[in-house]
């Protein structure tokens, strides 16, 4: 047996290896990585506006309730800490798993299924008896807006969005983004809300994404998972069999050397 001749061939075999490897790792269709593929070639494309749906509270939001009123004293037993003299006072609440908010100098509210205009209405009654609510300032509003980002994202977990701020594009955003090995595609929006459980396909690379309210305008407690592109996991063995190959590879011709 010819072993220069062996040698030379086995050392071309590893370089092809090699190269066969980079190539791979390298070769990824720069456009399988945009969002929105199918946008117009324009320097403007007009949207149609989405109108957000009016938020349903559920067991597990954080509700905040503003009370003011001219004469502030009354309205002390009714918040957590003590009234600012000229503006009034906040105290925030936890909705129960049963659906109540247990208010300071009230008590139990039913709060889940209803809107915050329709739970101000509630608290109003709640504190007729004890206030004049001609005269009674009441705000009520959400604290927190989560949404969970899962799967192939830079990072992963839940995120609390600004309010005004709930799109799909504003929790990638804070989940860092996708990297490069992530599916633009069939990326699954899991969504429990109102009572109705749904899945949802969500494919970026279409426009549909931003004309589509029930995609695009998210709504609390969804969770987002984005799935591992099949490329990056054939990338990822072969890198891990050309490794193990040339190896073995090394180790016979080594063994060889020791012996001549």
């Amino acid at each position: 047996m010819n072993i220069k001749l062996w040698r030379n061939n086995l050392f071309v075999l590893i370089l092809g290896i090699f190269g066969l490897t980079v190539a791979f790792s390298s070769c990824t269709n720069v456009k399988k990585l945009h969002y929105f593929t199918d946008l117009p070639e324009t320097t403007l494309d007009t949207l149609p506006i989405l109108q957000q749906e009016e938020r349903i509270i559920e067991a597990g939001d954080e509700i905040e309730i503003f009370l003011s009123t001219p004469d502030t004293g009354v309205i002390g037993p009714f918040l957590k800490l003590p009234a600012n003299p000229s503006t009034g006072g906040v105290s925030v609440y936890k909705v129960n798993p049963d659906g109540r908010i247990e208010m300071s100098g009230i008590g139990s509210i039913p709060a889940s299924g209803s809107t915050t205009a329709e739970l101000k209405k509630k608290i109003s009654n709640a504190l007729s008896p004890f206030i004049n609510v001609k005269k009674l300032l009441i705000e009520v509003k959400f604290t927190t807006f989560k949404v969970t980002m899962m799967g192939e994202v830079r990072s992963p977990g839940t995120v609390n969005l600004p309010i005004s701020k709930n799109t799909i594009l504003h929790a990638l955003a804070a989940a860092g983004d996708l990297p490069s090995t992530a599916m633009r595609y069939d990326i699954k929006l899991f969504r429990e809300y109102n009572g109705k459980r749904t899945v949802r396909t969500i494919d970026l690379r279409s426009k549909e994404v931003l004309t589509n309210p029930d995609i695009y305008l998210l709504k609390p407690n969804d969770v987002i998972y984005v799935k591992l592109r099949k490329a990056s996991v054939f990338k990822e063995d072969l890198t891990i069999y050309t490794t193990i190959f040339t190896i073995v590879v090394s180790g016979v011709s080594l063994g060889l050397a020791l012996t001549r």
